[in-house]
């Protein structure tokens, strides 16, 4: 996400950019998102991820093929694009933001 934000002229997540992947609890707590608006899914948006009430995973919507995807990387799997209905049925809550 941080990575294709940049290339995209988006900015980071300043709020986030401190804490490392899998440090689920500071991420929850400060996943204010204070300069972002929620939004509906559009290219540049981020995608903060829920399992229950835990914010585990973020990825970014990406237009490709002419298509609204998600892309995100896991240390398992590394990068994956995957259709929005796709993306949001591996989490009970995903909510997308934009600045």
């Amino acid at each position: 996400v941080r990575m294709v934000r940049a290339y995209l002229g988006r900015g980071d997540m300043p709020l986030l950019s401190e804490y490392a992947a899998g440090d689920y609890r500071h991420i929850t707590r400060e996943k204010e998102f204070s300069n972002y608006s929620k939004c509906a899914p559009h290219p540049g948006a981020i995608a903060a991820c829920y399992v229950g009430r835990i914010c585990t995973h973020f990825g970014i919507v990406i237009e490709a093929d002419g298509r609204i995807m998600v892309l995100d990387s896991t240390q398992e799997s590394g990068p994956r694009l995957a259709s929005i209905a796709s993306f949001e049925s591996q989490f009970s809550k995903v909510e997308y933001y934009d600045n």
